[in-house]
């Protein structure tokens, strides 16, 4: 009677580690599956002596505490620059117009990742384009096109609010390599950004898995009636 009682007891104790072990293993699968993400992302530098902001957003996945993404990036407005020499007959004195625009890859390392606060630190490595125009009685006539290589890095922040909406801030610093000595001049410096950061990979997932949820409850009424 008592071999059978330990029998028993030992069978229920296994019994109930292995069931724990079993919803740890799933619930670390959930943890480390990948997750996809879609966010824009924009930032300001000095250029020139002149604040601008370039506009990107980026889609990636994130597993566990890395992040890998592709991202396209932008000059909101063009930068115009009076009195510019440039090479040629009667070209001493010129109204510029400069954009840049690229694509970019991303790693980037999660080192705290709380409840609430997230501090994180990107690399970007991108290649695009530089367009110069000049000015050419009122009409901008295509100057130069430059290839460009931004590469860039820094440190990031974020405040989450909601599970879509953070306060995120942030600090690095570009370098646009290019084989126009204005180009690399103009564009390379530090950068900074400070605002909301909206995360539309989480909204997707929270309608797509809110949309399942509501087809499984319409399935289960379905088959009581």
């Amino acid at each position: 009677m008592r071999v059978l009682l330990v029998v028993c007891l030992c069978s229920g104790i296994i019994h109930g580690l292995w069931a724990q072990v079993g919803d740890t293993t799933r619930a670390l699968d959930v943890r480390n599956k990948p997750k996809f993400i879609l966010n824009f992302d924009a930032r300001r530098q000095q250029v020139d002596g002149r604040i601008v902001r370039f506009f990107g957003a980026r889609a990636g996945v994130q597993h566990r505490r890395d992040i890998y993404a592709i991202g396209l990036y932008g000059l909101g407005d063009p930068l115009l620059e009076s009195g510019a020499t440039l090479p040629g007959p009667g070209l001493d004195s010129v109204d510029l117009r400069s954009t840049l625009g690229y694509v970019s890859a991303t790693y980037e390392r999660i080192l705290l990742d709380t409840r609430r606060w997230q501090l994180s630190v990107p690399a970007m490595l991108g290649y695009g384009e530089a367009v110069l125009a000049r000015d050419s009685a009122d009409v901008w006539l295509p100057y130069r096109r430059t290839p460009v290589i931004p590469v860039e890095t820094g440190v990031r922040s974020a405040f989450k609010v909601f599970f879509w909406l953070y306060v995120q801030g942030g600090i690095g610093y570009r370098r646009v390599l290019s084989g126009n000595a204005r180009v690399t001049e103009d564009f390379s410096g530090l950068t900074w950004n400070f605002g909301l950061s909206i995360k539309l990979g989480k909204i997707y997932k929270y309608a797509r898995d809110k949309i399942g949820e509501r087809r499984e409850r319409k399935k289960k009424d379905d088959g009581t009636q």
